[in-house]
C-alpha cells in the first residue's frame, strides 16, 4: 500500500478507490481491516506511529499475487521491516493484503 500511505488523508480515499476493490481485505499483527473507509483509518494510524515507511526493492509479482518488502522509520531510525503478500482481483486491483513482519 506504498502508493496510498504517501497521500495525505483526503486524497487517500481516491487512491484506494482506484487501487483496491470495495471490499478489499487488510490485516497484520496489529489489525484487520475491510472496506476502503477501514483501511484508510488502518493506514492513518500507521502513519501516526510509524510515518516513514517505504517499499524495500522492486515487488515481485506472479499469478495474480505480490510480494512487497517494506522498512518503517521513525525519527530516521528504522523501527520494523515486513513484506505485504497481496492477492489482486481479476482487473489488477487489490483485493487482499496480509502484512507480515519481522
Amino acid at each position: 500500500m506504498t502508493g496510498a500511505t504517501a497521500q495525505p488523508g483526503h486524497c487517500r480515499g481516491a487512491a484506494l478507490s482506484a487501487s483496491c476493490v470495495d471490499a478489499v481485505e487488510c490485516r497484520d499483527k496489529y489489525g484487520f481491516a475491510t472496506g476502503h473507509d477501514d483501511l484508510d483509518g488502518h493506514i492513518a494510524a500507521a502513519q501516526m506511529h510509524l510515518p516513514a515507511t517505504a517499499r524495500d526493492g522492486d515487488a515481485r509479482v506472479t499469478l495474480g499475487m505480490a510480494l512487497v518488502d517494506w522498512t518503517a522509520a521513525k525519527d530516521g531510525t528504522v523501527m520494523a521491516h515486513g513484506t505485504e503478500g497481496i492477492e489482486l482481483a481479476s482487473d489488477g486491483r487489490i483485493a487482499r493484503v496480509t502484512g507480515f513482519w519481522r
